[in-house]
């Protein structure tokens, strides 16, 4: 290739550069408003994010970090113009989203413009941020332990449980980056939708999978209790110890899971069996090995997959393969809150079919508009300039101060 063409394709890429920027500019506010509008929430669809990566054929990484950046759009008015413009990519705009609060955005931006990728996430993801000043901020006891130090758990609504952390950076740094690695491993095994209640419930798997004295593991074995009244009267359920459970989670468990029934007569307890698998071994290792991942249309989750009949258990539901489905957790317990109901022959390729609330079926994936034409034609962009591939030093980047509060006076409204 002679310099003239070399100047000439070089020249048409940095064109094509700058109206993909525009087209990712209009990506992102799209999604912007599918975010405002809740548009995700159908279909048993978990997140932003898997709405988006069904919707667009987007990996879950890619898809993350679309849905990130725009979440952001509002506090980083420069830096999107930037993008709408065609100046900067959509990758230099995730890592800034990512790392650079509102107050540098601004020297952020013009840094990006002459920045590559992987010499922004190294500058900005290890400068130390001056933080905005907060009126009114706690302070630290000089002996004896931060008072802002705090775990708090509770149960408060039925069926669900509440935690509260409070902690130092560099413990919360380690909280943070061991959940962080838990979903990562969930999502190496194949969950695409992980999430992370997903990642913490498998921190504190693994931490009870350590336990080595019987005894102690038995102490802190998770039980939950079904008791069947002879009035005939609907079986309640609830935790060992704890508060009792709504009915979509005692069906759910009811599908998958280890059982004590607790008989009562009058109310008084007369009797407690022992602990019993609905879903016997063999039968689950059958159902699994069939399924291989989550049934529900579009989720390829692999992981923590429990076995739903489809016909309720207390209602008579029996416990052949035909009548079972894996499911993931979330589409699990979305079921039995009634997002969507499932029915068909599980031994069946194709059988089973899903219908939403509404009862429309819902398809396997998102089928995307067969184009009729040329895409449509971005506004024209500015040429995207490229990163100019000199040396970068960390050292060499600083950033201004936040913003100081203004006196007291200065923030009262004029009528005062």
């Amino acid at each position: 290739m002679d310099d003239a063409a070399a100047t000439a394709l070089q020249t048409r890429l940095a064109e094509l550069c700058g109206h993909l920027n525009v087209l990712h500019s209009q990506l992102v506010d799209s999604i912007v408003e599918a975010i405002e509008g809740e548009l995700w929430a159908q279909w048993g669809l978990r997140s932003p994010e898997h709405w988006l990566s069904w919707q667009t054929g987007l990996s879950p990484a890619h898809a993350k970090q679309l849905v990130d950046t725009a979440r952001r759009k509002a506090e980083l008015p420069t830096t999107f113009a930037a993008l709408a413009d065609g100046e900067l990519s959509i990758d230099q705009v995730a890592t800034i989203a990512k790392h650079v609060p509102s107050h540098n955005e601004g020297e952020a931006c013009e840094l990006a413009k002459s920045a590559t990728v992987a010499q922004l996430r190294h500058v900005l993801s290890t400068y130390v941020y001056d933080p905005v000043p907060q009126p009114d901020a706690p302070k630290v006891a000089p002996e004896g332990g931060d008072p802002r130090d705090h775990v708090s758990m509770s149960f408060n609504e039925p069926g669900r449980f509440a935690m509260h952390v409070n902690a130092p950076s560099h413990e919360g740094a380690m909280i943070k980056s061991a959940i962080e690695e838990a979903r990562d491993a969930l999502f190496l095994a194949g969950n695409s939708d992980v999430t992370w209640l997903d990642a913490l419930v498998e921190v504190c798997n693994r931490s009870m999978g350590t336990i080595e004295s019987v005894s102690r593991r038995e102490r802190f074995r998770l039980y939950w209790h079904l008791a069947t009244d002879d009035a005939g009267g609907p079986a309640q359920a609830w935790l060992n110890g704890g508060p009792s459970l709504p009915q979509a989670m005692r069906d759910s468990l009811m599908c998958d899971g280890i059982v004590k029934p607790l008989w009562t007569t009058g109310g008084r307890p007369i009797n407690v069996g022992r602990a019993i698998y609905i879903v016997p071994p063999h039968t689950r290792r059958v159902v699994l090995d069939r399924d291989r991942t989550c049934r529900f249309p579009g989720c390829h989750c692999t992981t923590h997959l429990e076995v739903h009949h489809l016909h309720p258990f207390l209602a008579g539901g029996r416990t052949d393969t035909r009548d079972l489905a894996a499911l993931c957790p979330h589409h699990h317990d979305g079921h039995h809150r009634g997002e969507f109901t499932i029915a068909g022959n599980a031994d069946i390729p194709g059988d089973v079919i899903f219908r939403d609330h509404r009862g429309r079926v819902i398809p396997e994936a998102g089928i995307p508009n067969r184009p009729n034409g040329p895409p449509p034609a971005p506004p024209p962009g500015k040429r995207y300039a490229h990163p100019t591939g000199e040396r970068f030093e960390a050292r060499w980047v600083q950033f201004s101060d936040p913003p100081t509060l203004k006196p007291d006076d200065d923030l009262r409204p004029a009528s005062a």
